[in-house]
């Protein structure tokens, strides 16, 4: 059984996430409500298993800066004695 880890979330990570559901409500509101499901269902995982479809974040790896993707959201994270910090969360809006 994998160990929990604890989940801190930073205030810019914690504003981050308020605004794309904000911004994803203008488009559609059940959209909306299924990104904070996922979102929040991947936060979870990252509490059971930090490294489990994570990535290193190229030049940051060094630094343990690792990030998972939830539909078109990157959420940045780094794992440090049992503990998940969560930095930010960013729209990957394509090119």
């Amino acid at each position: 059984m994998a160990t929990k880890h604890e989940l801190l979330i930073t205030r810019n990570a914690e504003s981050a996430f308020q605004d794309i559901i904000r911004f994803t409500q203008e488009v559609s509101l059940v959209a909306a409500e299924r990104l904070r499901v996922k979102i929040l269902h991947k936060l979870h995982g990252l509490q059971h298993h930090p490294e489990q479809g994570s990535r290193k974040v190229e030049g940051m790896a060094e630094q343990g800066l690792r990030f998972v993707t939830v539909s078109n959201c990157k959420i940045f994270f780094t794992v440090k004695n049992q503990q998940v910090f969560v930095h930010d969360l960013l729209v990957d809006r394509g090119k």
